[in-house]
């Protein structure tokens, strides 16, 4: 892999961006646009396959005056009668000055409503970043809307893997993407099972289970993925099941040491949580009626240390369930307080559960 480029941006406008790495002269000129960028034909081919398909394909004529349109499925990168979701890239057979290659932007017909030519055209700011992680330059995200935007991009280019790669550096710098995760989960955990990357991955899928009565892969229509509702599924079921043990070990608790007016209380705020008079004797640990949250709930035990009539709570699950498993929101969020009152952020998935093959390397 080539050593860490030096990005150049020649003026202010940014209508020319220079990426260079030593000893790898930019040979490519890939014209996004209004935006225009130089960049080496080997680092592109090492990391797209759409580029190795494209840029020597067999079809390419030698007349600098013929224009080949190159379209691809979004999805394989393979030939054929669709065109790009953001625009068609004509490929002109040419040397343009030292450039080997020189690829411009071709606005689909019909589509020039929706895709508007403007100085600082977010296609073309994607297509910056995509190009950055070939070279190893930083870049960060900064909406969950640029995050699908840069996914979508290289999948349609077949460069993940490389994005992949570098995007664990980028989210280091985006602090902004990270703290909006909880706020559209299923759209970030099916872009991260579409990079493959963990860290997102596992991030995602705790807001995707997080909240115990609404759980976002139940609400939310956007994870229509069999598998990747199964995975939310089984780590939420995973879940539910420490959920129903601890309450269940709670109860056996009071009942074995004869608290049936304790019991008695729950059962009935249970079942009808309106008439306050139904909380009397366990009002210390349900502080947040009418509606019962369990998190808050197993909060309030682990809060006051104990539970009534010296029912112990060493063998109860509470320290698994009230985990915050997030490793990239570092705003010290605590299940069943605050915002997460109704939340546990404990989910977790294993190597091996992962729905995708981690020793396939080019996907």
């Amino acid at each position: 892999m080539a050593p860490p480029a030096k990005k150049q941006k020649v003026n202010n406008s940014k209508s020319l961006i220079v990426f260079q790495s030593p000893g790898l002269k930019p040979d490519v000129s890939l014209k996004v646009f209004d935006v225009e960028f130089h960049v080496n034909s080997t680092l592109l081919k090492l990391h797209s396959a759409f580029f190795r398909t494209f840029l020597d394909s067999a079809d390419k004529v030698t007349s600098a005056s013929t224009n080949i349109t190159a379209n691809a499925d979004s999805g394989s990168g393979s030939t054929s009668d669709t065109t790009p979701p953001e625009a068609s890239a004509t490929r002109e057979s040419m040397v343009y000055g030292e450039m080997k290659y020189k690829w411009v932007t071709k606005v689909d017909e019909g589509e020039k409503d929706k895709w508007h030519l403007v100085a600082d055209n977010p296609k073309a700011e994607m297509f910056e970043k995509l190009l950055s992680s070939v070279y190893l330059r930083p870049y960060s995200i900064d909406s969950i809307l640029k995050l699908t935007d840069l996914t979508d991009m290289a999948d349609y280019y077949r460069m993940l893997p490389i994005v992949s790669h570098t995007l664990s550096n980028a989210l280091l710098d985006s602090q902004e993407f990270i703290k909006q995760i909880n706020t559209n989960p299923c759209v970030v955990f099916k872009a991260a099972a579409k990079l493959r990357h963990k860290v997102l991955f596992r991030e995602a899928l705790v807001w995707v289970v997080a909240d115990w009565r609404f759980p976002a892969f139940k609400e939310d229509g956007e994870l229509l993925n069999p598998r990747l509702r199964q995975v939310a599924r089984c780590v939420y079921g995973e879940i539910a099941t420490m959920v129903s043990r601890s309450t269940s070990k709670i109860m056996d608790g009071f009942l074995a040491a004869g608290c049936t007016e304790w019991l008695e209380s729950f059962g009935k705020g249970v079942i009808d949580p309106q008439k306050e008079e139904h909380w009397d004797a366990c009002d210390l640990y349900l502080s947040d009626r009418p509606a019962l949250s369990l998190p808050k709930f197993f909060q309030n035990i682990v809060y006051n240390d104990d539970l009534p009539y010296d029912v112990s709570i060493d063998p109860l699950y509470l320290s698994d369930l009230l985990r915050n498993n997030l490793v990239l929101d570092q705003a010290g969020r605590v299940a069943g307080e605050g915002d997460e009152k109704d939340c546990f952020l404990c989910a977790k998935i294993e190597d091996e559960d992962l729905p995708w093959d981690p020793e396939e390397h080019d996907w």
